[in-house]
């Protein structure tokens, strides 16, 4: 009997531990909802022209810094000047059917809305989705560059159009990038050219407004890819459903239809996506550990209290034979394992004594008045205890962080009071602070970044 509760112990401390490392292993997946007609709602972004009075929205509204746009009456718009191809001035119609040289020049307002994306193409257990319509009016690049990664259109993407997704939202973006970590893409040739896009609309009316080449008699708004043409000095752009055409980069008058990729399993493409909820998981978090660290914490502390009351009854002097000492080194490891777990695992929690979770520039904003120069919004990272980070340029919210997007993601490490943050991106890099008091950054000796919140 002894020996059979030593071995029961055994096992049941081998079966804790390994349920208690499932903390380091990431094991939700999130797929997003496809809606019978193929359709997925993720992310806002503006589209419609709407009757609102936009100076009174500008007046009166609330400016959000980070997307540029304004939440009014419990709704959210963008403000923009009308500019019209002047090739199309006769020809170019919003969707409610109004001219768009009638409001040539003039302030409209244009109602934030979900954004609808369908299947672009698909690959090993993700698909790379692409929006039903053109949201947007971008040059290629400037300057030349014909590489999307140094491009003024993937910055575009990096750091506006990542604005059309919430925090929450970011679970479901996938990342593109080998060496650089991005998120938002273009569409090749290749994919457009085996692309139905039957789910087609018509350009939204911010990208009317925005100077979008488009004729309401055309079959398509045209969009730019990231294929190189054979030409050199031209990319590819999607002018209809079946013809592509060689544009140069500087090109003022080309769409943006984004790409985002997305976990994608084929039964999961059934059933229906909610209007008022842009995602949704078909599968749900179960924190194992944390279960049983709380179970075995208290079995573990119930069984010793146990123990020595009853030990200290009937034995009130003498050595304890080693079954009884196992038992009781048995049931405090369990104990602690179940406390590790319920903590948030054995190497979770802190590291070289930093807390982990969100930090918030510590000083204030910078501003240069001779150059009229203010900073917009605070800068912060995110330290994860999974050894991820990830870097936010510019939020509102410097009290609790709770607008922070992850602009820039990368891993870090930790040697003494040294941490070594390495985040990828367009102006990405490597950055070395001094870990303080467990939760502030320092850097050349002046505190740079402060503990706000946990992960």
């Amino acid at each position: 009997m002894k020996k059979l509760i030593s071995f029961a112990l055994s096992l049941l401390f081998f079966f804790v531990f390994a349920l208690c490392n499932l903390n380091q292993v990431n094991a939700k997946t999130n797929y997003l909802s496809f809606n019978d007609d193929g359709i997925a709602t993720l992310g806002r972004y503006p589209q419609t022209m709407v009757d609102e009075d936009a100076v009174i929205i500008k007046t009166e509204g609330n400016y959000n810094s980070k997307t540029g746009w304004y939440e009014y009456e419990n709704k959210e718009y963008a403000i923009l000047k009308v500019e019209i191809d002047t090739d199309y001035e006769n020809s170019e119609y919003f969707n409610n059917g109004q001219p768009a040289k009638n409001y040539k020049n003039i302030e409209m307002a244009f109602l934030v809305e979900d954004i609808k994306w369908e299947i672009l193409s698909y690959g090993d257990g993700y698909v790379d989705i692409i929006p039903t319509r053109v949201l947007d009016r971008q040059v290629f690049d400037n300057s030349g560059e014909l590489d999307y990664l140094r491009s003024s259109i993937y910055k575009f993407n990096y750091y506006t159009f990542i604005n059309a997704f919430s925090n929450d939202e970011m679970k479901y973006l996938k990342n593109f990038g080998k060496e650089d970590e991005y998120y938002v893409s273009l569409p090749s040739e290749s994919e457009t050219k085996d692309f139905k896009d039957d789910k087609y609309e018509n350009p939204s009316d911010y990208a009317i407004a925005s100077r979008l080449s488009w004729n309401r008699t055309y079959d398509h708004a045209p969009y730019w890819t990231k294929t190189i043409s054979y030409e050199g000095d031209r990319i590819k752009v999607q002018w209809s459903k079946s013809t592509t055409s060689n544009c140069l980069v500087s090109d003022s008058k080309i769409g943006v239809r984004p790409v985002i990729r997305v976990d994608y399993k084929g039964a999961n493409s059934g059933g229906s996506s909610s209007s008022s909820s842009s995602s949704s998981s078909s599968s749900e978090d179960v924190n194992v550990a944390l279960i049983i660290g709380i179970t075995f914490s208290i079995l573990g502390a119930s069984g010793l209290i146990a123990f020595f009351v009853l030990w200290a009854k009937k034995h009130p002097s003498g050595k304890p034979p080693l079954w009884i000492i196992i038992t009781v080194f048995g049931s405090l490891l369990i104990t602690i394992i179940g406390m590790s777990c319920f903590a948030g695992g054995i190497s979770s929690g802190s590291s070289g004594g930093l807390k982990y979770g969100y930090y918030v520039q510590s000083d204030s904003l910078y501003s240069d008045s001779s150059q009229n120069m203010v900073q917009a919004g605070y800068t912060g990272w995110l330290i994860r205890s999974d050894g991820t980070c990830a870097y936010d340029g510019s939020f509102d919210d410097k009290n609790n962080a709770s607008d922070f997007k992850e602009m820039l993601k990368g891993t870090y490490t930790i040697s003494g009071s040294k941490i070594k943050l390495t985040v990828g991106g367009p102006y990405g890099g490597t950055y070395t602070y001094t870990i303080k008091n467990g939760k502030y950054l320092y850097y050349n000796g002046k505190e740079a970044f402060h503990w706000v919140r946990g992960e």
